[in-house]
């Protein structure tokens, strides 16, 4: 299971805050519907850059049993999955009426994928984050932080990021930022192939 890094502070050991994995809730509390499986152990990124805000902002969580539910797809190691301008799905807890508290149910927006070299001028991004423009007037809030970034295809879901950050939710159009997978895709991989739990 992929989730960001600065929710479990990168630690590789696992914080005593976080025991189970909740797949396939609807409720923000992961324990109304879909499964809750233990966690046992946590990877972070390896030779994070403490330099670069943000940089490879997930981690793995390997469960104690495998899910009954599909996993999604990962993008392409190409990109060939995305394109800069093509509209996208978040997913968050943010509540979507604008309220600074997080919603009772999962927050699905969409949102348009901007190149680095246009979010750049807002803000410095490097090959391991992306941005995206609201479409409306949603952006990334607390809630939202660790959510996936997903394309929808007809053959499934892919997931191209995670929500990692946002300029302040109170100000419609700012963009908001994420952790691109498609750089830590062969990192993913390994864990999840077992080369990395032991």
């Amino acid at each position: 299971m992929v989730r960001r890094l600065r929710l479990v502070k990168g630690e590789s050991s696992i914080p005593a805050d976080i025991r189970y994995g909740s797949i396939g809730s609807d409720s923000n509390n992961g324990t109304g519907d879909g499964e809750q499986i233990k966690v046992v152990a946590i990877l972070s990124y390896p030779n994070i850059s403490e330099n670069i805000k943000y940089s490879y902002d997930y981690v793995v969580q390997q469960l104690e049993k495998p899910s009954s539910f599909k996993p999604i797809s990962l993008v392409a190691l190409d990109g060939s999955d995305i394109k800069d301008g093509e509209i996208v799905t978040k997913l968050g807890w943010y509540n979507t009426g604008g309220e600074s508290q997080d919603a009772h149910e999962l927050q699905c927006a969409d949102v348009q994928l901007m190149s680095n070299e246009e979010c750049s001028k807002v803000t410095f991004v490097d090959d391991t984050r992306m941005c995206s423009h609201p479409v409306g007037n949603q952006c990334s809030c607390t809630g939202d932080y660790g959510g996936p970034l997903i394309v929808e295809r007809p053959e499934g879901d892919v997931l191209v990021g995670m929500v990692s950050w946002g300029d302040d939710c109170k100000k419609p159009g700012y963009p908001s930022y994420y952790s691109r997978i498609m750089v830590g895709r062969d990192w993913i991989e390994s864990v999840i192939s077992g080369q990395c739990f032991h």
